[in-house]
């Protein structure tokens, strides 16, 4: 199942958009302005995680799929529904949280040069595993 959503900021000035392709599942700040891709994050598998990276298939452009090695005891979600997404912005746009049922699952954080996800249990090229100290900074300041 394949879901594309698209959120904007406040003022205009970013969009955060939530992909998943049957394989992998991401969240990307965009610049609207420029159409520059600013910071992504992952945000779960739709699949089993596998055993090595999709290494042709990322020369390709295809998103990489998560490996085992990085995953978390809650990182496959299937069947996810675009309906249980929510998004959580910052005042001025350059932070947001992704929520899914109502429960954050990543973020990406202006401070922080990669996203942070539920789905990783540790720092890799897929990001970085979940900060709970990060995201109550972040729930402090803007919720």
């Amino acid at each position: 199942m394949d879901i594309c959503i698209k959120s904007e900021c406040e003022d205009g000035s970013r969009s955060l958009i939530i992909e998943d392709n049957g394989s992998s599942a991401w969240a990307y700040l965009v610049d609207m302005r420029s159409g520059k891709l600013i910071k992504d994050a992952f945000l779960y598998s739709p699949i089993d995680p596998r055993d090595r990276l999709n290494e042709d298939e990322i020369a390709d452009g295809t998103p990489p799929v998560l490996i085992k090695q990085y995953a978390s005891d809650s990182a496959v979600i299937v069947n996810a529904s675009e309906e249980l997404f929510g998004i959580l912005w910052s005042f001025d746009g350059n932070s947001a949280v992704i929520l899914y049922d109502r429960k954050p699952i990543s973020a990406i954080y202006e401070s922080e040069q990669r996203g942070f996800s539920k789905a990783l249990s540790i720092e890799s090229g897929f990001g970085n595993p979940w900060s709970k100290e990060l995201f109550d900074e972040f729930h402090e300041t803007y919720c």
